[in-house]
């Protein structure tokens, strides 16, 4: 069990095999329900199309690509907002998000950062404070992995699925103290 080719999800696999597969574990015994976390909400859009249950993504822009109108109800670096996230992160109910996707905004973390005045370094990656991109990476990633850590907490190691793209650098730590380095849980192996 865990270690067996017939453990692992096949993608190529028709929908019933998949769903019957997984409701089987506790986490998904009530069908799929996916939760967006930044990214957009294309995931979402595609994940609804498909005919799972779908939370109403969190993206702070109503247009991400050109970064126009914002929501304040979206805003995870507010209080309210991510202590929204967090109850839902935390829930062992059924019906919680059982399939989170989160891909917090990296730009602040890519190597050519440091071209354009970044100061991010493998040394110091946190950056110095200075340039308020990475203080406000530092402050999402730092929200993403404690959204992970309290997945984790929940049991969702045991039975859920994380999806969370980070194509730029992103150290790996523990949680930070306010105004700390930005964080990526390491999470418990999943049997």
């Amino acid at each position: 069990a865990g270690s067996q080719a017939e453990d692992y999800w096949d993608p190529a696999a028709p929908a019933e095999f998949t769903q019957s597969q997984l409701s089987s574990r506790p986490s998904f015994a009530s069908g799929l329900h996916v939760q967006e976390v930044f990214a957009g909400g294309v995931w979402s859009a595609a994940a609804k199309q498909a005919g799972l249950v779908v939370s109403p993504p969190v993206e702070l822009f109503e247009d991400p690509v050109h970064q126009r109108g914002a929501r304040d109800d979206h805003d995870v670096l507010r209080q309210p907002v991510f202590d929204r996230l967090l109850v839902l992160a935390s829930s062992p109910e059924p019906s919680a998000p059982n399939v989170w996707q989160f891909s917090p905004p990296r730009t602040s973390f890519r190597d050519f950062q440091k071209q354009n005045g970044g100061t991010r370094t493998f040394a110091v990656p946190e950056g110095d404070g200075s340039q308020p991109s990475e203080v406000v990476g530092n402050q999402l990633a730092d929200a993403t992995a404690r959204l992970c850590l309290a997945l984790a907490a929940a049991g969702f190691a045991q039975g859920g699925y994380l999806v969370a793209r980070f194509t730029g650098f992103v150290p790996v730590a523990q949680p930070s103290p306010p105004n700390g380095l930005p964080c990526s849980p390491v999470l418990p192996p999943v049997a």
